[in-house]
């Protein structure tokens, strides 16, 4: 269908129309899929001025998925928040943090991995749209996208798909990842093009797993708490929520993509910031150490303030630190500090 017709007949439905005219202001209609996008309310405090919607982006075959926050006046800057795997990290990150975020006029795309489930208990976790699991079983459909399975390799590209998509509407980027999202971030600056690259100012890495792969020792992080085994059993859970294909296929990918990552710097004009807790269940802190050595550049922060239970969430971050932080851009300066107070 061209993309002519399409906009004739959206325009015949006029009250969906009025209901996406902020998106359509925004974006261009042919990266939107129309039926696949719709308005959302009663967002956990979003402003009544500001607007969200269930976005599903598409650009040279490629298709993502998740939420797109816009204040009612842009400072012109985005935010694309990728989270870790399964991926329920959205859930706090949008209650605690965007609502934050849109009273400075950011723009916040939060992303929804491909191949996640609509049709397992617990997926509301991670898809964190009752709307969008509904309508997806309404139209026979059971996971986010169409293939029939996934990688990890199509989950570490979906920050490229966005900022394809998003990037030529906006001034300045920042990039958020939290867990294995900040190596989807990393992964994805090393496959995108200058005119992209130079608009993105910090990069931001919550709980970062982002480590070098250790080939002798089979270790995935810094201190061999993932080996090998420990990824396969990962992944076998993470199959639980996301259509992942072959278990070892993916380990195999993941090597892949740390490598790369390790193999090539991200570019200079982007302001790194690394926060994790010494505490952290899951992803040790020397992990993102080796991160800031490899690049001979930014700024880690350890974060002591962060109690129990979940360290790996660091659920003592406070909306204004990180609001702080995107503010920040230093990126030449390498420093390390501690936090032990809130």
């Amino acid at each position: 269908m061209t993309i002519d017709r399409r906009i004739d007949n959206f325009s015949q439905n006029g009250e969906r129309e009025k209901s996406l005219e902020k998106l359509l202001s925004l974006l261009n209609i042919e990266d939107i899929d129309l039926e696949g996008t719709f308005a959302l309310n009663n967002e956990k405090g979003v402003g009544d001025a500001d607007k969200v919607y269930w976005v599903k982006l598409k650009k040279d075959n490629k298709v993502i998925e998740g939420k797109l926050f816009i204040p009612k006046t842009s400072n012109e800057m985005l935010i694309i928040f990728e989270p870790g795997m399964p991926g329920d990290s959205n859930v706090w990150m949008e209650e605690k943090f965007v609502p934050e975020f849109l009273k400075e006029k950011y723009t916040t795309f939060c992303v929804r991995h491909r191949g996640t489930k609509t049709d397992v208990d617990g997926s509301n976790n991670y898809i964190s749209c009752e709307e969008r699991i509904k309508s997806g079983l309404d139209n026979g459909e059971n996971i986010i996208g169409s293939k029939e399975e996934y990688t990890v390799e199509d989950i570490a590209r979906e920050p490229e798909t966005a900022l394809n998509i998003l990037a030529p509407k906006f001034k300045s980027i920042n990039l958020i990842g939290h867990s294995n999202g900040a190596a989807g971030h990393a992964y994805s600056l090393n496959n995108l093009p200058k005119e992209i690259t130079d608009k993105v100012r910090n990069f931001i890495s919550l709980a970062g797993f982002i480590s070098k792969y250790d080939k002798e020792k089979d270790f995935f992080d810094a201190e061999g708490r993932f080996n090998g085994e420990g990824m396969v059993q990962y992944y076998e859970y993470c199959k639980k929520f996301i259509n992942l294909g072959d278990t070892n296929k993916n380990v195999e990918l993941q090597k892949k993509i740390f490598n790369l990552i390790y193999n090539k710097e991200i570019p200079g004009n982007i302001n790194l910031i690394l926060v994790s807790s010494p505490k952290d269940e899951y992803i040790p802190i020397e992990t993102a150490k080796q991160f800031q050595e490899f690049l001979g550049r930014g700024l880690r922060i350890i974060d002591e303030t962060q109690k129990e239970p979940k360290f790996h969430e660091l659920n003592n971050l406070q909306p204004k630190t990180l609001l702080r932080l995107l503010k920040m851009h230093y990126p030449k300066s390498k420093h390390s500090i501690k936090v032990s107070k809130q």
